[in-house]
């Protein structure tokens, strides 16, 4: 007898987040515990030790861009403030895929709406700012530009991290951790 598919969770324990994300359990035990990075999980279940922590879709992908900017070799602050200015509105076409049971978002933005994760300064980099593609043409050309116009107000480096790249990403990982799980309980 055949035993029926397993639903896909929205909740997911530190050890399954760790493995859909490829990434060591304690660092998403330091995303969710360390106050500079302001990750928390979206709900603990009991409290000290053998307490869990449970984790939303959106969280899993909120910890994937936080991974990315680790190994970007950002310090926990930092990334705690990137994370913080992402809204829930930029990874919902990512949920919304998820629970629509639909492997693929790649091609869902054009290419000027893709959502970019920007930092820009000096030697003291600025705030972090959520942006669409064709809101940061401007700012790279003047980044790339060498003389002419008053070269204090353009930035002398520029961070962009392709926030649909890294949604894509963790929801192919979600996707195939999904299928794993299937294919065990067959």
């Amino acid at each position: 007898m055949k035993k029926r598919k397993r639903a896909q969770s929205e909740l997911y324990g530190t050890k399954e987040v760790a493995k859909i994300l490829g990434t060591p359990e304690w660092r998403v035990k330091n995303f969710s515990e360390g106050a500079a990075y302001r990750l928390p999980p979206a709900y603990r279940v009991g409290s000290g030790r053998g307490s869990r922590r449970l984790y939303r879709w959106s969280d899993i992908f909120r910890l994937g861009i936080a991974n990315r900017l680790v190994n970007f070799g950002f310090t926990p602050g930092t990334v705690g403030n990137a994370i913080q200015e992402i809204p829930e509105s930029t990874l919902a076409p990512y949920r919304a895929n998820l629970e629509a049971h639909e492997p693929l978002t790649r091609g869902q933005f054009k290419s000027s709406d893709t959502p970019l994760l920007v930092q820009s300064g000096g030697e003291s980099p600025g705030a972090w700012q959520v942006s669409k593609a064709s809101d940061i043409q401007s700012l790279l050309s003047r980044t790339l530009k060498h003389g002419g116009e008053d070269q204090r107000q353009v930035p002398e480096q520029i961070f962009v991290l392709n926030i649909a790249n890294v949604c894509d990403a963790v929801s192919d990982r979600l996707y195939a951790y999904w299928t794993d799980q299937n294919r065990g309980e067959q």
